[in-house]
């Protein structure tokens, strides 16, 4: 559970990033001047939701990832412990 809420705060976090890096990154000539431009033209004209397009794929990446790191992390933990095997 632990792992699935880290993932959730890391989509909510990161999503924006991955928003404003994919429309800089996806035109040649692109209408924007930088990040922060970026940021204020999507969402005076799209709304401030529209930072959140591509959600769910953000946190169908990050939600396994942190499940598995999780996962590893106990097991090598339990590995390092004295006394356990």
């Amino acid at each position: 559970v632990a792992a699935l809420c880290g993932g959730l705060a890391t989509a909510l976090v990161g999503a924006p990033f991955d928003t404003v890096k994919t429309r800089l990154m996806s035109r040649r000539e692109t209408p924007f001047s930088g990040p922060l431009h970026c940021v204020a033209a999507t969402a005076r004209t799209e709304g401030v939701l529209a930072l959140y397009k591509g959600f769910l794929p953000v946190y169908g990446r990050q939600a396994p990832f942190n499940l598995l790191n999780f996962l590893i992390m106990e097991h090598l933990l339990d590995l390092a412990r004295p006394g356990t095997t």
